[in-house]
This record gives C-alpha cells, structure tokens and sequence, in this order.
C-alpha cells in the first residue's frame, strides 16, 4: 500500500507502539519514514508505558505540522487495546466495581493446546479483568478522538479519508481460549472497520457484509483511482458496499489463527466452519441460530459442511502455499520460502517476550 501511494505521490509514514508492527520485525519497511518503539521509549520512561497513546500522537502531530500541506499515507498503530491494560485511573474508575457485559465460560471444541504462558497467564478475577479491558478500550476509543482532533487542528480533517480497524478482538474463555491469536472465534475475528469519507458530515451507515482487512487496500486504491495489481492483490474493493451499489462483495471470508493445531475459519453470513491443522477435526455452527458459536451441527448439516469446504479448497488452491494440511489428516503442509534474517536487539526480544509473542 505504501509503495503504491508514494508513485501517486503520497508521503509515506508509519508511527507503531507495539514492537511486532514495526520495520524490525519486517513490517513498514516500505514506507519512507517510520517511528516505531525506539522513538517512543524516549518519551515514556520505557517499554511497558507503550501501551500509551500519548507519545505516538506526540510524535504524529510534531510531524504533521511539517507536512500538513502536502498529500499524505499516515499509518498509527497504538498499542490499546492490548494487554496490559494500563490506562489512566479516571477510566479504570469508570468501570471498577461494575457488573462487566455478559459473558460465558465455554470450553474447547476439541483438545487443542494452548502454549504455555498463555494457559499461566496470570489476570484477575474474569469480571475485573474483562473491566479492565473495556477500560483500556475506552482509552484506545480515546486516542482515536485525540487523533481526530489533531486532524482538524491542523486544517486537513475535511480533506482526509480515515480508516480505522484492527487486527485482533480478546477471548475470555468463551470457547476455552484466553487473550488471542489462537483461536478463530467471533470474539477474536470480529473486529472494527470504519471508514469516513473526506468531507463527510452525516451519520453515516451500517453495513453487515462480509469483509477482510485485505480488501483495505482495494478499496483506498478505488476510492482515490490508483491502479493497483488485481491479479495478485486477493482482497477485494468495499466501495460497491460505500456506494450502495452491492449489499455484499464477498461471499465467504477466511482467517487463520496459530495453536496446536492451527485452525482456520470459513464463514459466510449465516454459517462458520473451522478446520484444524491435523486435518480430522471439523466444526460447523448456524450463526442464526447459536450466534455464540457453542453447539457443533456438522453431523446434522453434512450438505452445508460439504459447500463451506468446496469454498475452502477454491480458497487454498488460490494460495501460493495451498493449506491442504487442513482438508485431510496425510497432506503435508508445503515448506516457508527461504525468508531474509531479521535482526532483533535485546531489548525489543524482551518486549515481545513481555507481550506474550515470544515463547
């Protein structure tokens, strides 16, 4: 995406709070300017202060001053909400003591395993701890409302397309997992996509289609009228859905999801399925009927399950290392290319560590 907005003559930055978004983990290495965690330690006293906004918009509204006149791709990944959740006590106080949403305890479909230091994962009582998440939410809800205001302050707010989403939601046990990146539920694949339209002033709309973080960059590239490479790019352009032209522009999305096994989600609107890894166990759920994913109907659906797998192999032979592992129990997975060395210092080792990406 960088590299395609800097030929139309886009600056191009990225600001990252997390260490495994960053250049030196392989990420933004594209974009003409980056501030990752080494610029953000300064100003904070330390890593584990990361998980606050405030420098990244620091570091943000210092360089916009500089290009506000000029067109710009400004990529801000702030760290909340991400654990731990450390935010400013007047919004821990907004939630302490309150009953949380409901929320279940489930268990595991199937006797997956989940790493180490996540089953140790030390966290209080599950109504405080899910507290302290919508906390740290409301804080990230926050930054975003600061960088807005950043934007207007400036003068380009009415002149800018703003995208905000995600890369993750957080379990809770509801299905057996906890925290996130090993399972493919709703609460962990569910995430926000908002886009604001330059100059948009109204309320805007709901849209229930399916989508991807993939079909971002389509659809950046349609709405400004940048070519971009369609025979390689899978994601798919949203504006029919931004323009009322389709009321869907994917029929099934897929996610994938680490764990031993790995698994992978294919869903459409009414139905999910997920495969894992060993390429035996399977689950089915009807999202009309059990939207909490809790009871598996493959054995009473088997012509439902049959065309959610026909759209998953369509979906692996488009790949380049085509996931057959998870169809059949003798399939092999295909090995990685070789990959460039990335060298990481001791102390970003230690943050990831900390975070719970390294084991």
């Amino acid at each position: 995406m960088a590299q395609l907005l800097a030929g139309e003559g886009f600056r191009t930055v990225l600001f990252s709070s997390n260490p495994n978004a960053s250049p030196g983990m392989g990420i933004g290495r594209d974009f003409e300017e980056t501030y990752d965690q080494s610029d953000v330690d300064p100003l904070v006293g330390g890593w584990k202060r990361l998980t606050s906004p405030a420098p990244l918009l620091r570091l943000f509204g210092n360089w916009l001053v500089e290009n506000r006149r000029r067109r710009f791709f400004a990529y801000l990944h702030f760290d909340p909400p991400h654990e731990p959740y450390i935010q400013p006590q007047w919004l821990t106080t907004l939630f302490e003591g309150q009953p949380p949403p409901e929320y279940r305890i489930g268990g595991f479909e199937f006797p997956v395993e989940q790493p180490a230091e996540v089953e140790a994962h030390e966290h209080p009582p599950l109504p405080e701890w899910i507290n302290l998440y919508d906390a740290h939410l409301r804080y990230a809800d926050y930054a975003v409302g600061q960088l807005v205001q950043e934007l207007r302050e400036a003068g380009v707010w009415e002149d800018t397309l703003f995208i905000l989403t995600s890369d993750h939601g957080e379990a809770f046990g509801e299905h057996g997992y906890v925290w996130h990146g090993y399972g493919v539920y709703d609460e962990l694949t569910h995430i926000p996509l908002l886009v604001r339209l330059p100059g948009e002033i109204s309320g805007g709309q709901r849209v229930t289609a399916l989508t991807q973080t993939i079909d971002v960059l389509p659809t950046i590239c349609d709405l400004l009228e940048i070519p971009y490479p369609s025979e390689t790019v899978q994601g798919r352009s949203l504006l029919p859905l931004i323009t009322d032209i389709r009321e869907e522009v994917n029929d099934y999305v897929f996610c994938r999801a680490d764990g031993e096994p790995a698994s992978y989600l294919i869903r459409n609107l009414r139905w999910a399925m997920i495969l894992y890894g060993n390429g035996e166990w399977r689950s089915l759920y009807d999202l009309e009927a059990d939207p909490g994913q809790t009871t598996n109907v493959i054995e009473d659906s088997p012509e439902r399950a049959e065309e959610m797998l026909a759209a998953f192999r369509e979906f692996a032979m488009a790949q380049r290392r085509p996931p057959f592992e998870f169809l059949s129990p003798s399939a092999q997975p295909l090995p990685l290319p070789p990959a460039g060395r990335v060298e990481i210092t001791p102390e970003t080792e230690r943050q990831l560590r900390d975070l719970g990406y390294l084991r």
